[in-house]
């Protein structure tokens, strides 16, 4: 019989396993991000340079308030669901922090909505900031629900309806907002109204789903253990959720909305290592919290950690070598500046993904709050690496500081998952495949930039 969890299968089985739910998650997040980048070019060659920004800010800004809503609750979720054996606690850790997650949005809604105005004056300078705010918030209450029943699906391996939820979800508001801007004017308020529409549809999908998990279990004797773990990733996840927002505002602050487009493409651009990485995230958290009991789960462990860390660089060089090609492909010859930043940042996606697999002795320690030092040190490196770098590198220095950034909270979270649960982890070859990935790259892309201001960038970073 076919086993629905890792735990029963042989080391090579096992990877089958997870390459197997990495190339099905992949294949979803593949076609969903394909859609995306559909609508990516249109968005492009729509909007002026400067509303293109100010769109990608907003659409941004939902995921990182999703994440303030939730505060870690996700987390807490997934690591005590596989803490029991037996359904019935199963079913309360689900229906218990559900309820919670629907109360606190039902608190917090009123408060954001009354205070739109005022909130409204501390994001971007744009003339309907207010309106497009309020539909932001409008979208919480179902992305809610979005994020706890496709978490919910992938952690029971039910794959069919997690592809359901996720893909259909982004096949959908791709195929809308294309239909749109084909035969309809359309402005940035026109798309946010799309991604409510389409959220509230795939709400409801997302929780019919899960219904059956919803029980009468409302005593919420299970959520405060799952509150104090869920806290500090919380904190954690908010962090680095910001880190986009912060990274757009001081690009808006430094270099203007211009600018900004340029560094949203860059971003874009590195969607297809995002695509990797995130079907492999999705199916290595599952993966690993199954099989941290057995006695030799490192070998498991450290086999995967190898194969993953050489595929990935070898995404981040193809990626950075074809930067110019996809950029006039994707996004048009007027946002070919963006080139120059898309090494770093598809670099820093790599060393961020690679990191997943070697910070977990955090989530099986149990001390989810030691994640806070590593997010702390990753918007520390990032703040000042901006405040330093981009004044004189431009664009450029925004894109290194975020490299900069996720080197730093890389380090320190693989030190304090091996620090408070040790595993015999290999890192000898995943880090000297990264050295390799960043020598060599670094001085291939780079040297084949003429402009001063590159060169000059090469010569300071080596006299640091």
């Amino acid at each position: 019989m076919k086993s629905n969890s890792p735990k029963a299968l042989s080391l090579s089985d096992r990877l089958d396993f997870l390459f197997k739910d990495s190339i099905l998650y992949g294949g979803a997040s593949a076609l969903g991000k394909a859609f995306a980048l559909i609508t990516f070019p249109i968005f492009t060659r729509y909007f002026s340079t400067n509303d293109y920004g100010i769109l990608d800010y907003f659409l941004v800004l939902p995921s990182f308030l999703t994440v303030l809503i939730i505060f870690g609750q996700d987390a807490a979720v997934a690591r005590y669901f596989y803490e029991y054996e037996d359904s019935e606690n199963k079913s309360k850790v689900i229906s218990q922090s559900f309820v919670f997650q629907i109360l606190i949005i039902i608190l917090i809604i009123p408060i954001l909505w009354i205070n739109a105005g005022w909130f409204s004056k501390y994001l971007i300078e744009y003339e309907n900031t207010e309106d497009l705010f309020k539909l932001v918030i409008l979208q919480l209450p179902f992305a809610i629900i979005i994020n706890f029943s496709s978490n919910l699906l992938k952690w029971t391996f039910q794959r069919k309806l997690f592809l359901t939820l996720t893909l259909g979800f982004t096949v959908a508001r791709a195929i809308i907002i294309i239909f749109s801007i084909s035969f309809f004017d359309v402005s940035i308020i026109n798309i946010l109204e799309i991604n409510l529409y389409v959220s509230i549809l795939f709400s409801l999908i997302g929780y019919f789903s899960i219904k059956h998990w919803i029980s009468d279990y409302f005593n919420f004797d299970k959520i405060i253990p799952m509150l104090k773990y869920g806290i500090p990733f919380g904190i954690i996840f908010t962090m680095g959720a910001f880190s986009p927002i912060i990274e757009r505002t001081l690009t808006l602050n430094y270099l203007g909305s211009s600018q900004l487009a340029h560094y949203a493409v860059g971003v874009k651009i590195t969607m297809i290592i995002t695509l990797a990485t995130n079907a492999f995230q999705t199916a290595w958290g599952p993966f690993f919290l199954s099989l941290f009991k057995e006695s030799k789960s490192y070998e498991t462990y450290n086999l995967v950690l190898k194969l993953f860390t050489i595929v990935i660089c070898i995404l981040v060089c193809t990626t950075a070598a074809f930067s110019s090609f996809l950029i006039k492909i994707l996004a048009t010859n007027k946002y070919q500046e963006a080139q120059i930043i898309v090494f770093p940042l598809a670099l820093a996606v790599g060393i961020k993904s690679i990191s997943w697999i070697t910070e977990i002795g955090i989530s099986l320690s149990k001390k989810s709050f030691l994640a806070i030092y590593v997010y702390l040190s990753n918007f520390i490196v990032l703040i000042f690496s901006i405040i330093i770098l981009t004044p004189k590198f431009g664009l450029l220095g925004i894109g290194f500081s975020v490299l900069f950034s996720q080197i730093a909270s890389g380090i320190i979270s693989s030190y304090l998952g091996q620090l408070f649960y040790p595993i015999d982890w290999d890192y000898k070859s995943a880090l000297s495949i990264i050295v390799t990935t960043f020598s060599f790259g670094f001085l291939a892309y780079y040297g084949g930039f003429v402009y001063s201001k590159q060169l000059e960038m090469v010569f300071y970073l080596i006299t640091i």
